[in-house]
């Protein structure tokens, strides 16, 4: 294991997109905050759109009207940011395991799937893990059978942006940015 001072101002991947410094005042052994500011990531945040060139079916389309105001209210209530829906049903709900976990969980229930990925409504007052999306949660989407990732547009964090949008059309899963209402 590396000392403190030997880690001094190198710039450790936590998960996709974020990253943490380690300062020689902070023990590695303890859980450390990680914080962002989002007025000056313009090239790293996403517009509402459709990335990938698969669509959702109709029927996914329901699940994902079902599904955005489910998302948005866990975000209120501070639960988590990703849920996942098929069929107009909650699959899974992410907790402490982890969007990467939930989406995981999901397929050992069903295949098809929609993940929904939001920001919590203060996420702006205390930005502490943004929502983030790259190609860790696109493989994991694809492994547990999920179909499509909706993400909310100027609040989420991407990374990798070509790859994952590669990476989703050759395995059918759509990409959909939402800044509204569905």
């Amino acid at each position: 294991m590396e000392s403190c001072e030997t880690l001094h101002h190198r710039t450790l991947k936590v998960s996709d997109g974020q990253l943490a410094v380690a300062s020689p005042s902070v023990p590695l052994d303890r859980n450390i905050p990680l914080f962002y500011d989002t007025s000056n990531t313009s090239g790293f945040t996403v517009k509402q759109e459709l990335l990938t060139k698969h669509s959702p079916t109709r029927a996914q389309w329901k699940d994902i009207e079902f599904g955005w105001p489910v998302a948005k209210e866990m975000g209120r209530l501070d639960v988590g940011q990703t849920i996942t829906v098929k069929d107009r049903s909650v699959v899974a709900i992410e907790a402490l395991e982890g969007a990467d976990e939930c989406i995981l969980r999901s397929g050992k229930l069903c295949r098809g799937f929609i993940v929904i990925k939001i920001a919590k409504p203060r996420q702006d007052d205390t930005p502490s893990d943004p929502p983030t999306f790259g190609m860790t949660t696109i493989k994991n989407i694809v492994e547990a059978g999920g179909k499509a990732l909706v993400v909310e547009a100027d609040r989420t964090m991407f990374t990798g942006h070509e790859d994952v949008i590669d990476y989703a059309d050759k395995n059918s899963v759509a990409i959909i940015l939402n800044d509204e209402e569905i």
